[in-house]
């Protein structure tokens, strides 16, 4: 399914890839200007730590595990979910996650569009074998009202 396309079918398997440096995320639908949401699928790895505790001023954001245990935190709320659960961050709400399990988790996560731009140049700049950028990190979080809570 591309960008240009209004409806189709994505098999099991396809998708561009791209790593977050924390995920492996494989898009399922792009974000474009005519839709309101994208979507993937994630597979955190045991171990490694989630993003910081942030807030997406724009963006909402849902999560539905299918494989693993995740642990998410939604504001001072500290949830374990297994596959089934669907967890939802609507714009404003303070959240992060983590793989709590001992093997990779997977995750179908739904997305405001404009959010998937974001989600992809984090992983360029964090997932660079050393420190990141900070002035770059920063700009980006500021240009997508993203912000450490």
């Amino acid at each position: 399914m591309s960008v240009s396309d209004d409806a189709g079918v994505v098999p099991p398997g396809a998708g561009r890839l791209f790593s977050t440096g924390r995920s492996d995320v494989r898009v399922k639908i792009e974000s474009a200007e005519t839709r309101s949401f994208a979507a993937f699928e994630a597979t955190p790895l045991p171990g490694v730590p989630g993003p910081p505790q942030h807030v997406h001023r724009a963006y909402d954001e849902a999560w539905y595990v299918l494989d693993g245990e995740m642990t998410f935190h939604l504001g001072a709320d500290t949830h374990q979910c297994t596959a089934g659960s669907l967890v939802f961050a609507p714009r404003g709400t303070a959240h992060t996650f983590s793989n709590a399990g001992s093997s990779p988790a997977r995750m179908l996560v739904i997305i405001t569009a404009q959010a998937l731009p974001l989600i992809e140049k984090l992983g360029q700049l964090t997932n660079t074998g050393g420190p990141p950028d900070m002035q770059a990190l920063q700009a980006l979080l500021d240009k997508h009202q993203t912000y450490n809570a």
